[in-house]
């Protein structure tokens, strides 16, 4: 989920331009980085954001409603995942799965997983 500034952000300046703001900052930034980035939920719905991709080895940390929840609680979420933030919740994972499998290159379960689970799964579906 979103750190308080940038929820801020997102009511300040909506969410369609906060999307292109990462999308510019995105343009910027993967020419030259190396290493891990990791990505906002809603980053590889915007649009252009795809392919910008796939020149990168992307990793889906694939995770359930009920193990999200129990993760992040119901309280810093996004405005507009109101009134009903597990139906909205519900709603965002079924929308976005779809999108997120066609960007990574692997999908790694992470329900009811140790970190050091996933990070052993993410390391090994690193080309070599």
């Amino acid at each position: 989920m979103l750190r308080e500034d940038q929820r801020e952000l997102v009511v300040d300046f909506g969410r369609e331009r906060f999307q292109e703001l990462e999308h510019e900052l995105l343009v910027r930034v993967l020419p030259e980085h190396r290493g891990v980035l990791a990505l906002g939920g809603g980053t590889p719905t915007s649009p252009g954001v795809p392919e910008l991709l796939k020149p990168f080895h992307v990793v889906f940390l694939d995770v359930d409603l009920d193990h999200l929840l129990k993760r992040e609680g119901l309280l810093p979420l996004h405005p507009w995942l109101m009134p009903n933030p597990r139906a909205q919740l519900r709603q965002l994972l079924t929308d976005r799965r779809p999108i997120y499998t066609s960007v990574a290159n692997a999908t790694v379960p992470t329900s009811g997983r140790e970190p050091e689970e996933i990070l052993k799964d993410v390391l090994a579906s690193i080309p070599a």
